[in-house]
């Protein structure tokens, strides 16, 4: 493999842009976190409806975090693949 520095990576672009993905997932599953911890402090004294919409609320952020966790793992093959590719054709 090459390094990133190297003028004959030619998959460089693709792991940038891989790479930027999976910090950009994991941005997004940290604010999921957040928003689960702030809707953990909102009283309900009681209210069955402040209950079951920040029962929804939560549900909703927790399946957004889910589907992003699951993009990240979904397309590591792909860039693997990219660089199984890569790797041959320099043995050629």
């Amino acid at each position: 493999m090459l390094s990133l520095a190297s003028k004959r990576d030619y998959l460089y672009p693709i792991r940038l842009h891989y790479s930027t993905f999976v910090y950009n997932c994991g941005m997004l599953e940290e604010k999921c976190m957040q928003l689960v911890l702030s809707l953990d402090g909102v009283e309900s004294f009681g209210e069955e409806y402040i209950r079951r919409r920040r029962r929804q609320l939560v549900m909703q952020i927790e399946n957004l975090s889910k589907y992003s966790s699951a993009l990240t793992v979904t397309t590591r093959p792909f860039v693997n693949a990219l660089e199984e590719v890569e790797d041959s054709t320099q043995m050629v």
